[in-house]
């Protein structure tokens, strides 16, 4: 990808368009070496277009793109809700959402370990290893974004000061740090339990979690953002992780009935 797209545009001066011609045409190498290296195992594997099977993995599917839709729509609204406060806590909000971006990369990969370990113990019925799984890689997470918050809390103002030359943009985006700080402590619940669920595959929990979260941060923000401004767009975007970790939780006690293990902490 890299390499085309300094031929198409550096070279060969296609602008835009060379960087969309490159992408184009390393996603397809990509399917072509794939498919290559997989096609000794298809024809020995009928098992791989069972029917049934199939028609699960397409629901699944199904399930957890209307679940990303809605978490979409959460993060949509929230930059529409903040232009309705005005330019300056728009451009503020963006630039803090930039924050919420980066511990949020770093947080999911404890999520991306809980989610493979939770689908090995599915897999095996093993109620005891998912709950250890989830309380060993939950506790790493939260100490590490507690981390996060504190360096956003002491350091993040250098950053803005640092970075954003438009005075009334970052005068916003320092207004409101400390909500952005908050995040990554109140955010990993919601994002160890989204693992959690995908790594099970409960397509079904995921969906309706992520509707009603989405549904209860969107009555949030139309009682909190005109009574408290942009300080009550954080407070109902703060709550929305809020509403995704409870919504998921009452899920919990079901996945472990499921197991046969009990759903006390582990």
């Amino acid at each position: 990808n890299a390499g085309l797209d300094y031929a198409f545009v550096a070279i060969w001066d296609w602008g835009a368009a060379g960087i969309g011609a490159g992408t184009a045409i390393a996603e397809w190498a990509a399917l072509g070496f794939g498919l290559i290296l997989v096609r000794g195992g298809l024809g020995t594997h009928a098992g791989l277009f069972d029917r049934a099977k199939l028609t699960a993995l397409f629901n699944a599917n199904r399930d957890i793109m209307i679940r990303t839709l809605a978490l979409l729509l959460t993060f949509a609204w929230f930059v529409n809700s903040g232009a309705r406060q005005g330019t300056a806590a728009l451009a503020g909000n963006q630039v803090l959402l930039q924050f919420i971006a980066v511990s949020a990369f770093v947080l999911d990969a404890f999520a991306f370990v809980a989610e493979k370990e939770a689908g090995a113990a599915y897999g095996a019925r093993d109620g005891v290893r998912l709950k250890r799984a989830m309380r060993v890689t939950s506790e790493i997470a939260l100490v590490c974004g507690a981390g996060f918050s504190l360096v956003f809390w002491i350091a993040g103002g250098a950053v803005i000061e640092g970075f954003i030359a438009d005075l009334a943009a970052r005068e916003a985006a320092l207004a409101y740090l400390p909500w952005c700080a908050a995040v990554p402590v109140i955010g990993v619940a919601a994002w160890q339990l989204d693992g959690l669920f995908l790594g099970t595959t409960q397509g079904p929990a995921l969906r309706n979690a992520a509707l009603l979260a989405t549904s209860a941060y969107l009555v949030s923000d139309i009682l909190l953002a005109p009574a408290f401004a942009n300080s009550g767009v954080w407070a109902a975007f703060l709550l929305s992780y809020v509403y995704r970790a409870g919504a998921l939780a009452i899920y919990w006690p079901r996945l472990m009935q499921r197991m046969g293990t009990n759903a006390a902490p582990g």
